[in-house]
C-alpha cells in the first residue's frame, strides 16, 4: 500500500500545478516532459512521414471540389498513419477490406470505417501535438522543419 501511495503522490505532485495570470507560465506548466530519446524518434518519424505523403500532400492542397478535396484528406491520413501510427492504421484497412465478401450490413461496415479513421485521425493529431511539445523542448532535433 505504501508503494501504491508514493505512485499516486508522484503522479499527483507532477500534474498538480500552480496556475498564474501570466499565461506563459500557465502553458509551460502544462508541457508534458519528454525524453530526448523520445524527441529523437518522433522528429525521425515526422521527417520519414514528410517525405514519404509528399505527393498525397501535394494532392491535397491542389484539390479543386469537394469530392476530390475529402479523397485526398482521407489519402494524406492514410498515408501519415501508416508511418506515425501503425496500429490505426491496420484497423483501418482491416476494417476497410472487412466486407470484401459482401456480407456484412453497410450500415455497420461504415460504422467500424469511420470509427478507424476516426481513432487514425486522432492518433496522427496526437503525435503532431506530442512534436510539438519536443520541438520546443529540443528544437534542434527537428532541424528546418
Amino acid at each position: 500500500q505504501a508503494n501504491a501511495s508514493n505512485a499516486s503522490g508522484g503522479s499527483t505532485q507532477q500534474k498538480s500545478t500552480t496556475r498564474s495570470n501570466n499565461n506563459d507560465t500557465a502553458q509551460d506548466e502544462e508541457m508534458p516532459r519528454i525524453s530526448e530519446k523520445e524527441a529523437q524518434a518522433l522528429a525521425q518519424k515526422l521527417q520519414e512521414m514528410m517525405q514519404s505523403c509528399q505527393m498525397a500532400q501535394k494532392k491535397l492542397t491542389k484539390c479543386n471540389d469537394e469530392e476530390e478535396c475529402a479523397t485526398a484528406s482521407l489519402d494524406f491520413t492514410l498515408c501519415m498513419s501508416k508511418i506515425l501510427c501503425p496500429l490505426q492504421y491496420d484497423a483501418v484497412t482491416k476494417s476497410l477490406h472487412s466486407n470484401d465478401d459482401g456480407e456484412e450490413n453497410e450500415e455497420l461496415y461504415n460504422a467500424r470505417v469511420d470509427k478507424a479513421l476516426e481513432n487514425a485521425t486522432v492518433c496522427v493529431g496526437g503525435v503532431h501535438e506530442r512534436a510539438a511539445f519536443a520541438r520546443r523542448q529540443f528544437p534542434h532535433l527537428f532541424g528546418k522543419e
